[in-house]
This record gives C-alpha cells, structure tokens and sequence, in this order.
C-alpha cells in the first residue's frame, strides 16, 4: 500500500512512557486509514504492530526491524530517513543504546544516550525526553527559542525555571512565534 510516514506517539501499556521509542512513525493510506503493518512492494506483510485491548497498536520491536533491509522498509516512503531508521533499529536491538532511561538520571546523561543515534542531536533528544519520556527539565532549542531567549532571558533561564524548563520552552515559543516581535 501507498502511504505517508506521520510522526506520533505510541502507547505501551500500563506506562505513560513509550514503547519502541526509537520508532515513532505510523503509515497511512491515501484516505488518511492507519496502515498497521510494513509491506513489501508486493503487499505481502513484514512486520505488524500488536493490537492492545484498548484498540491502540504498538509499533515492531527494535529487533523485527533490524532484520529488515533498506529495500524491506523502502514502502515507509522514508526516503533518507530510512538509513536512520535502521540505524535506531540496530543500536537499540544490540543494546548500545538503552532506552530505559530512568527519570532521576541527569539529563546531559539521558541526551548522550539518545544522541548515539545516527540523526539525533541536542533538539530531538530534548524533544524525545520532553515529549516521550516526560522529562520536564529538556529544554529543545531551536531558532525560535534562540531568538526569544536572546532577547529575554540572554543569560538563560532563571535557575528557579530549571525543572521545569521544557514548560517554559513551550510559553517561550507559543510567545515567540504569535507576538510578532520575533
């Protein structure tokens, strides 16, 4: 089936944190239906997601999809993005990055272990930790931030926002891009 790669959450169940974060990506077909699966350019199904009672699909484990090649994961219609895929996908299943990242860790400590993968820098993993494993202490970055937080705060956030700077992002940005100032 033809279809868009959409970047979501996935559930896993009875955690709020997300299972098979590496791979946050769902196809859909033309009409916008949920495509559950990965399929072959003949249709024939490679991998499938777990229905969980609730109605909800996990995505394929790190190691299913490891054991796909670049032409397996082609109908994603990733393009360049399938190299990162994969990438995700072996460093996960080999164990060289570990995603049970604990919330009392310091952050530098959990970004160092997301930015193992080929494609992950500073902004993802603080989107990752921010949005997927709910560490309120990320703060993503990007030009937006940077332009308000030069502006505002040019010495950074005050200390007292620090636990909760990944909520003060989103003020920041929400405030950047509808003010008009920036």
């Amino acid at each position: 089936p033809k279809g868009t790669t959409q970047f979501i959450d996935t559930y896993q169940e009875g955690d709020s944190r997300l299972e098979d974060t590496w791979l946050m990506g769902q196809q859909f077909d033309a009409e916008g239906n949920p495509l559950y699966g990965v399929y072959d350019k003949k249709g024939e199904l490679l991998i499938f997601s777990k229905e969980l009672p609730d109605g909800n699909y996990t995505f394929p484990s790190a190691e299913r999809v490891a054991e796909l090649s670049a032409e397996d994961l082609s109908v994603l219609r990733a393009g360049f993005r399938v190299k990162y895929i994969m990438d995700a996908a072996k460093k996960i299943s080999s164990g060289e990055v570990n995603l049970e990242i604990q919330p009392d860790i310091p952050l530098e400590q959990a970004r160092d272990e997301l930015c193992k993968i080929k494609g992950v820098g500073a902004k993802v993993a603080d989107c990752a930790l921010l949005f997927s494993l709910k560490r309120m202490d990320a703060f993503p970055s990007d030009v937006w931030i940077k332009r308000v937080m030069g502006i505002l705060f040019p010495d950074g956030l005050p200390e007292e926002f620090l636990p909760i700077a990944g909520i003060a992002q989103q003020y920041l940005y929400h405030y950047s891009r509808m003010s008009g100032e920036f």
